[in-house]
């Protein structure tokens, strides 16, 4: 991003393109990224059951239910993600990847806005990036590529915050989709 920047504001004849090359490589990393992001979230999930499953009863000096070993070993023996792709790819956006695209877009806009000499009307920063022939035909991919990524977020509070903080409950869809035998039939054994 840095040695975008740094060329396409060098001189007012230098071209935008370099910003919007650096917008297909974060897309590119943020796909990556929530690829890696759903590994994680398998992990995590798996750690999080033994915490509460096992420490914190033995921590407590509580009986606890010895099947949620069965819901792990069925998580272990066939394991699925626990999210899907755009909800990792909406997550890592919301946590990191939309203020560098936010960024980015800005800069664009700037350098449209600023170079050669600073625009009079947005009609003439529209024209400036239709009339540059390395712009044309990609008058504002930044705008629609957070436009796009920030669609990923889309769909109320359950999905900008996630499901258990929006409705109050405290157990998270993974956790509610394997119930312990303590949770369906009530009974605990030591």
């Amino acid at each position: 991003m840095g040695i975008a920047l740094s060329s396409t504001y060098s001189s007012a004849e230098a071209s935008p393109l370099p910003l919007l090359l650096v917008g297909l490589l974060i897309a590119f990393f943020l796909n990556m990224e929530a690829r890696r992001y759903r590994y994680f979230n398998v992990w995590r999930a798996r750690a999080r059951w033994m915490e509460t499953h096992l420490y914190a009863p033995i921590l407590r000096g509580e009986e606890y239910n010895e099947r949620w070993r069965d819901v792990l070993a069925r998580d272990y023996t066939n394991p699925v993600h626990h999210i899907s792709l755009a909800r990792a790819m909406g997550r890592r956006f919301r946590r990191n990847y939309g203020w560098i695209l936010l960024i980015q877009t800005v800069a664009y806009y700037g350098k449209l806005a600023i170079h050669p000499t600073p625009a009079a009307s947005f009609r003439e920063m529209v024209s400036r990036a239709q009339s540059d022939p390395r712009r044309a035909g990609s008058c504002w991919p930044p705008a629609s590529s957070t436009s796009a990524a920030g669609a990923l977020s889309a769909g109320g509070p359950s999905r900008w915050i996630g499901p258990s903080m929006a409705t109050g409950a405290r157990t998270s869809r993974w956790a509610r989709a394997h119930p312990t035998a303590a949770e369906t039939s009530g009974a605990r054994r030591s």
